[in-house]
């Protein structure tokens, strides 16, 4: 067991037979406190997760569950008697492929291996379509970095478009808003940028480059 002082109050951390911090008690200088309780799985995996007053009265409580790949599959969230589950269907990647909400809504996933971008280079694709039908595509460079991102409506309208340019240290340099006014019609065009010093700490940030709205 271990404590440090934080401000008027204290914190009490208790560590299980593994090292691992179990339970985190919180008070505050009234000397009300909320613990904090994390259980594991024999994998070291967080199964539940758990906050209770000092009287042992569970106030939140969230439990996860995994499956044979190691990939965690369900949430259950439980508010009084009632439980809020969320699953997760992942594909031979350890991506997700469909997320089904406590509302039994369903959002699908898709990924393409063989797809090229405007150079002619192999770079990573998914497209999410959430329960509405609305989707969004997301593109990424040969380094794994964000470089467009196009959302769509249910009928595959344009809607928005978002591409991004970094420099060689990647750092995000430039961001490139194509907003529409209707579907598939460019209306204006929005860009960003940002200037980095040699340690590749942000310098500037202007918005709207260009435009009456520059900032």
């Amino acid at each position: 067991m271990s404590s440090k002082i934080k401000g008027d109050g204290k914190i009490t951390y208790e560590y299980d037979s593994m090292g691992r911090v179990y339970k985190t008690k919180e008070c505050d200088g009234e000397g009300d406190c909320v613990v904090s309780i994390h259980e594991f799985d024999l994998a070291n995996r967080i199964v539940e997760e758990r906050r209770e007053d000092i009287k042992g009265n569970v106030l939140t409580k969230v439990s996860y569950s995994y499956d044979s790949a190691g990939n965690r599959n369900k949430v259950t969230t439980y508010v009084g008697k009632e439980e809020l589950i969320t699953t997760t269907t992942y594909n031979s990647r350890g991506l997700p492929i469909k997320i089904v909400d406590p509302a039994n809504a369903e959002t699908h996933f898709d990924y393409k291996y063989d797809f090229y971008n405007s150079f002619g280079q192999a770079v990573p694709f998914s497209q999410t379509t959430d329960s509405l039908g609305n989707i969004t595509e997301e593109i990424k460079d040969t380094q794994g970095r964000v470089a467009t991102v196009i959302r769509k409506n249910s009928f595959g309208d344009l809607l928005h478009k978002t591409e991004y340019y970094y420099d060689l240290n990647g750092n995000k340099i430039r961001q490139l808003d194509s907003i529409t006014n209707q579907p598939n019609k460019i209306a204006k065009k929005i860009v960003s940028e940002s200037t980095y010093d040699c340690m590749n700490r942000v310098v500037t940030t202007t918005e709207a480059v260009g435009s009456v709205d520059q900032n």
